[in-house]
């Protein structure tokens, strides 16, 4: 590399990398919502396993002893709760800077880089708040929503169920938020250490395909039917069947997402559209993108839509759109 080159790379490490992960790390401290606050734990891990990387060394694995006394020795137990955070951003970088080092598929990277956070998730969650402290909070709350209701001449009475049932509900499906907010974590973690090193003049040792190449594999079929079939069961079993269903929903979303945004990469449509369809997605059209995503596993819409632009240009020309779009899926 020329001097040039690589005083280029090490102001880009020095000046833009420890910034942005110091502020992933503030703003998801700060979130309260758990697929916001995941945000937390992406830009340490990130910078630690980038700086391993630059180094061609494991110095991550010499951190975790330090961390794990904060565990035991930390006299107040709500700080020795928080201690849990530290240890999580190791192991995440620890697991990040193994799969950078041992070139892993990039699938199971995220799902490696998944459990930590999703475990620190719940058990900060259950430690802290717990489903007794969300109806205790929902009891608080219903007085002054039932005096919103009178106020706009509604019936409080009548309502006191529904919200009951919608508190029930939120509690019901809670692990599957924690579940979705850990996978968008391995995702977000492993997307910006990529990029970082590949910004910085470092090969990453791991391929990303592109977000419009996002497919499930058609096995995923057998769980997701499974899980919805055992909501009928009832009791715990149902309850677990029904978020875990919940969580390979949102996978297949995000594949119905992808197809569309095929669709537009290959068709190179407006910005705009783009983000007004994202939007649409995650406020409305969302159990639509679930549906497509499920049906493409025995439809190929973005094989077909790829082939349709070979064909428009010339025989026998590989998996791309005439006006230069992105491979399809294989």
């Amino acid at each position: 590399m020329s001097p040039e080159r690589e005083a280029e790379t090490a102001s880009y490490w020095g000046r833009h990398v420890p910034v942005t992960a110091a502020l992933s790390l503030a703003g998801g401290l700060l979130a309260p919502i758990p697929i916001v606050n995941a945000v937390a734990i992406i830009g340490v891990p990130a910078m630690l396993a980038v700086l391993c990387r630059r180094r061609g060394e494991s110095a991550v694995m010499r951190w975790l002893p330090a961390l794990v006394p904060l565990l035991i020795l930390l006299p107040v137990a709500g700080v020795r709760i928080f201690a849990v955070w530290p240890l999580a951003l190791v192991v995440t970088a620890i697991i990040l800077e193994q799969a950078l080092r041992l070139g892993w598929e990039w699938r199971l990277t995220t799902l490696a880089l998944a459990l930590p956070p999703a475990g620190t998730f719940i058990g900060l969650w259950y430690a802290m708040v717990g489903e007794a402290g969300v109806r205790e909070y929902g009891a608080q709350l219903w007085p002054a929503y039932a005096d919103l209701l009178d106020k706009i001449g509604l019936e409080s009475g009548t309502f006191e169920a529904q919200f009951e049932q919608s508190l029930e509900t939120i509690i019901y499906v809670l692990p599957s938020q924690f579940g979705m907010a850990g996978i968008m974590t391995g995702l977000m973690t492993l997307a910006v250490t990529v990029w970082w090193l590949q910004r910085s003049g470092t090969e990453p040792g791991i391929g990303l395909e592109p977000y419009s190449c996002w497919e499930l594999p058609r096995w995923m079929l057998v769980p997701f039917g499974v899980c919805l079939l055992s909501i009928a069961t009832g009791g715990t079993v149902a309850r677990a069947g029904a978020n875990a269903a919940i969580v390979i929903a949102f996978l297949y979303f995000l594949q119905g997402f992808a197809i569309i945004w095929y669709s537009f990469e290959a068709r190179g449509t407006a910005g705009w559209i783009r983000l007004l369809f994202a939007l649409l997605a995650v406020i409305i059209i969302w159990p639509g993108l679930i549906i497509l995503g499920v049906v493409e596993t025995v439809y190929p819409f973005r094989r077909l839509m790829a082939g349709q632009g070979g064909d428009a240009t010339e025989e026998g020309s590989d998996e791309s759109d005439s006006s230069g779009g992105p491979p399809a899926p294989r």
